[in-house]
């Protein structure tokens, strides 16, 4: 075990490596928030990918710190102890700059991982050298008595760049645990995530993003995605919403001096999102 500085402020993960790997091309990055009992079946997840170049970055930032001893039956794992409850983007943000793959796929620990993603999200960056960012559909199962939550296929949402960056004005256009991102672009780019938009940071982070690297949705299932009625409390809703009116805002106003094309529809997002903060 050894420590290492952390250009994030504040933090200072301390590194294990469960087991010693060869360059990986893939690093999937699961931030771990709390103890949960399907963890290790979202490791055994990926533990049964197609693909066989890849890393794990277990990223703890619960409480107490995880049981260490199980990550031993999995290859490839690297785990992370960070402060706790330092929160996703942070979490994230350990992972980018301490992953040493070309690609970064995001998950949360308590999905399951499509056995072929990593295979099928990897030949699309390699034949595809234009695309930074892609998504995928996700199979959601669980239980719920949230009637927003829906069993069955969510598709990909707009698949084209242009489309996408249209779609952001009132959607979050990729489903986080869906994506696999060039690294290199991120860092080139200085791109983050944000901790002041944590709970929506993935959606503030495609919206910056958009501006610099393309991004497209592919229509194949890629993740199984885990519902319960833990996800959204009511000030946890209520905070979410907030953020994401502040990005569709900060979005349109983008749009509004840089894109004549969307100038119409963004007048109308900034418009709508101002008369309804009146309302409540």
């Amino acid at each position: 075990m050894y420590t290492f500085e952390s250009k994030i402020k504040e933090t200072v993960p301390v590194m294990v490596k469960i087991h010693e790997s060869s360059q990986p091309k893939v690093s999937v990055l699961i931030p771990v928030h709390r103890n949960d009992i399907n963890f290790e079946k979202a490791l055994e997840s990926v533990n049964f990918s197609c693909y066989a170049n890849f890393d794990i970055l277990v990223l703890d930032n619960t409480d107490i710190g995880i049981n260490i001893d199980f990550l031993k039956q999995f290859d490839r794992v690297k785990y992370f102890r960070l402060q706790p409850f330092i929160g996703p983007s942070e979490s994230l943000n350990v992972g980018i700059r301490e992953s040493n793959a070309k690609y970064l796929a995001v998950m949360h620990s308590d999905d399951l991982m499509i056995q072929e993603r990593l295979c099928v999200q990897v030949s699309y960056l390699e034949y595809n050298s234009q695309v930074d960012i892609i998504g995928g559909s996700m199979e959601i199962f669980g239980s719920s008595n949230d009637p927003k939550h829906k069993i069955g296929i969510s598709k990909s949402r707009s698949d084209a760049n242009d489309k996408i960056i249209e779609y952001m004005l009132h959607k979050n256009p990729l489903f986080h645990p869906t994506t696999m991102i060039r690294r290199d672009k991120l860092i080139h780019n200085n791109l983050y995530y944000r901790k002041k938009y944590d709970s929506a940071e993935d959606y503030d982070l495609w919206i910056r993003a958009s501006r610099k690297l393309i991004i497209k949705n592919l229509p194949d299932v890629v993740i199984k995605y885990r519902i319960h009625d833990q996800q959204f409390g009511y000030e946890k809703r209520e905070k979410l919403n907030k953020l994401v009116n502040r990005i569709q805002i900060r979005h349109a106003l983008w749009i509004i001096f840089h894109d004549r094309h969307l100038l119409q529809k963004a007048l109308k997002t900034f418009t709508k999102i101002f008369l309804n903060s009146f309302k409540k």
